[in-house]
């Protein structure tokens, strides 16, 4: 009898085991709610910068930070939230959940939105909320309300499917993450080794691997001939996701901020037709509405600060983020808000 139940008990101990091995390395895959609990506990942030792969890469908080240090002898405490392939109904989750989670912490915050020749996101609700094989990103926080106020927008039931399975297997990460590892490696695979190279290879970058930026560069070129030919005007910024998260930022005690993001020509030429034009100006007739600061870029870029066509070069992150740092202290909000010493110190 025992030689029959030793078997059967090893078939079944192993697979556990190996399940609990790979569900626990899944567990500690980053995210930014983690990245948050690092300083929530002591209310200890000052400002956010949440955005795309464009934030990631021309935002250094460590120059952002010793530029206001340097002019105003305080320290704030900043954290940059971002990723490529994210959209604002991702970052209008994430913010909800560490309201909810650390009650407190984004009063007399600050959250920093990018907006390329100062047009920032203009997606409703009714738009993609998670770009196409990178849904995974949502995952942490999705909650039961959120996906029941989902099921009431027009997104393609696809979709609502689609992320309302990921609530339901959040808790188990090894079933959460792995179609978003699976994705990485294979659909995203040429990325990820491009961004392997280039950090390696730092501002040499375009030298060493000139090929890597060409196959970029084709990608920004098509999808600026894309957006070219679908552009419809915005309508009413009042009900696009910027509105909401304007709105739920306010209403936990914190404030938005938008600047402009510097642009290589191939992206330049997207927010310069007639109809983005108009948007515009009527997005800064809506931030004035909200109290919304619209911070101007102080940089002058060419080409070859867009190794990629995309993204700022390293080598001017630091400068554009003190730029960022000195408009910041110049509006009239900072004055207003910040007569005491920053959380951070």
């Amino acid at each position: 009898m025992k030689k029959k139940i030793l078997p059967l008990m090893l078939w079944i101990l192993i697979p556990g085991l190996v399940f609990c091995f790979l569900n626990s390395m899944a567990d500690r895959q980053d995210n930014w709610l983690k990245i948050v609990d690092r300083y929530a506990t002591k209310q200890e942030i000052d400002a956010f910068f949440i955005g795309s792969s464009r934030v990631l890469a021309a935002i250094d908080p460590d120059a952002f930070i010793e530029e206001i240090q340097t002019e105003t002898g305080k320290c704030p405490r900043v954290l940059k939230v971002s990723q490529g392939f994210t959209t604002l109904a991702e970052y209008y989750c994430f913010i909800r959940q560490i309201a909810v989670r650390w009650p407190g912490i984004l009063k007399q915050c600050t959250v920093f939105i990018e907006a390329p020749m100062g047009f920032p996101s203009a997606a409703t609700w009714n738009s993609a909320w998670v770009a196409p094989e990178f849904y995974f990103y949502i995952v942490p926080y999705l909650s039961f309300d959120v996906i029941q106020w989902m099921w009431h927008t027009k997104l393609p039931v696809s979709q609502k499917v689609l992320l309302t399975r990921m609530w339901f297997i959040k808790n188990i990460p090894i079933f959460a993450y792995q179609s978003g590892v699976r994705t990485e490696m294979l659909q995203g695979g040429t990325f990820w080794v491009l961004g392997i190279l280039k950090k390696f290879a730092g501002d040499n970058a375009t030298k060493a691997f000139p090929w890597t930026f060409d196959y970029e560069k084709k990608i920004a070129i098509k999808y600026a001939a894309n957006d070219l030919k679908m552009q419809r005007p915005v309508g009413s910024w009042d009900r696009t996701v910027l509105a909401d998260l304007v709105r739920l930022i306010r209403q936990h005690g914190g404030q938005t901020v938008f600047y402009r993001m510097p642009l290589s020509s191939v992206q330049t030429v997207i927010y310069e037709t007639p109809v983005r034009r108009k948007d515009r100006e009527h997005f800064c007739e809506w931030a004035r509405i909200w109290g919304t600061p619209v911070l101007d870029n102080g940089i002058q870029v060419t080409d070859q600060d867009f190794p990629d066509s995309w993204h700022l070069s390293r080598s001017r992150a630091a400068e554009f983020s003190k730029d960022v740092a000195r408009k910041f202290i110049q509006t009239d909000y900072f004055r207003n808000t910040y007569l005491e010493p920053f959380k951070g110190k």
